[in-house]
């Protein structure tokens, strides 16, 4: 009987992303619904698209819909293979599955193979949607406080002002932030350690624009010696689901995405695995792209701070053991402050 049944899933990416997507949606109190009909989700008709897009709609389907408790469809998420990147039959389906949901305003998230890399304890993917999600939840929780005769006050953090780097942000002993939505922490104080270790303090250089696919990319450098350059890569396509979701902007979810490569390739070089990349290659690297920091390197505790000046003097033949020699630190509390936002 089994040689009449075909699997739901397919392929490995799919099964993998509808295990994340169950938990996820348990946890948020939300249904998971696979392959389901375009035209099940979305109320097409003849008046409003062309035929060919009315067509598609008919027979063709979304990977996962995520829809609240009434069976209202929230967001779709398409797993995309490889074939959906250079297979221009498959693109052009994309393409038109993409204009269906812009019509009708339906959230439409892309992941591939990539989103699945961890970012911290989460995959990129998993991280995304818990952003969706708490974003979600602090506009219902003010349109609900806004909809009743009520005097009190609003959520402490403001939907429009939404920001995952900072949203719920703790500041901890050393200076140090903590923020559960920003999955970059880890590759920021890793990243922040390494350029303080490294005596000349290497600037933490930046690279941001579109690919001709449309997807946002972002690229971090350091120059690890003279000449001698390392260098991250991050991209990011969230078209679909950026006008809903206030504080992500795309190229900077690219060169956030750029810190963890680079980090892993700091790693690397540090073991002696890979050799840097000259400043020809950067620069071929980073052709057609804007030159801007959109993100940063922690700045390390004032533990690591002390630690770090002190090999500094003693490699300057100071003698920091000296029990004579004062040594004081100063650092401003807001100098890893950014503005990096005020276009976006």
């Amino acid at each position: 009987m089994d040689t009449f049944r075909v699997p739901i899933l397919v392929s490995g990416g799919e099964r993998i992303v509808d295990g994340k997507l169950a938990k996820l949606c348990d946890r948020f109190h939300v249904r998971l619904f696979a392959k389901v009909r375009v035209a099940d989700v979305l109320p097409v008709s003849e008046e409003r698209v062309d035929s060919l897009d009315f067509s598609y709609a008919l027979k063709a389907h979304f990977d996962f819909v995520i829809a609240d408790v009434n069976h209202q469809a929230l967001l779709a998420v398409e797993f995309d293979g490889p074939s959906h990147y250079c297979d221009e039959t498959t693109i052009s389906r994309d393409d038109r599955k993409n204009r269906l949901c812009r019509e009708y305003l339906l959230p439409l998230l892309r992941v591939g193979a990539p989103s699945l890399r961890q970012a911290d304890h989460r995959t990129l993917f998993e991280w995304i949607i818990e952003v969706w999600f708490e974003h979600r939840q602090l506009v219902e929780a003010r349109a609900a406080t806004l909809e009743k005769d009520w005097d009190g006050e609003l959520p402490d953090i403001d939907p429009d002002d939404f920001n995952y780097r900072t949203a719920f942000a703790q500041r901890e002993e050393g200076l140090r932030i903590f923020a559960p939505l920003d999955a970059f922490s880890d590759a920021r104080e890793q990243i922040g350690r390494w350029i303080w270790s490294r005596l000349g303090r290497p600037d933490l250089n930046g690279w941001y624009g579109e690919h001709p696919r449309g997807h946002n990319v972002g690229i971090l450098a350091l120059e690890a010696t003279p000449g001698v350059w390392i260098a991250g890569r991050g991209a990011a396509d969230l078209r679909g689901i950026w006008p809903w979701l206030d504080g992500v902007c795309p190229a900077v979810v690219a060169q956030d995405i750029a810190l963890l490569d680079l980090s892993s390739q700091l790693a690397e070089w540090d073991r002696g695995r890979i050799i840097g990349m000259s400043s020809e290659g950067v620069e071929a690297m980073t052709r057609g792209l804007t030159r801007g920091e959109l993100t940063w390197a922690a700045i390390p505790t004032k533990d690591e701070l002390l630690r770090f000046t002190l090999e500094r003097l003693r490699r300057a033949g100071a003698d920091v053991d000296d029990p004579g020699m004062f040594i004081r630190l100063h650092r401003s509390f807001y100098e890893n402050e950014r503005s990096f936002d005020d276009d976006w």
